[in-house]
């Protein structure tokens, strides 16, 4: 599953505030933002490169059902 902006925080010994105040500064999105956008960029690599299937997918990144996931990235692009 993604990992929250919190758990990033704490992985860089820094508050959640900070983080998202450098991560804006820097790209100009929050930080919440900028994890969603890099899990859709994983999702669609998987979908264009592996052979697993959408529902080990939907699995594997916590999504409710396949048909989700597809609405996810389709949306997206």
């Amino acid at each position: 599953p993604p990992l929250e902006v919190q758990e990033y925080a704490d992985m860089l010994h820094v508050s959640r505030i900070t983080l998202n105040n450098s991560v804006k500064a820097q790209f100009g999105v929050s930080a919440t933002h900028l994890i969603k956008q890099r899990l859709l960029e994983e999702l669609k690599n998987e979908l264009l490169f592996s052979n697993r299937t959408v529902s080990e997918m939907a699995d594997d990144f916590n999504f409710s059902d396949p048909s989700h996931l597809m609405r996810t990235v389709s949306i997206s692009l």
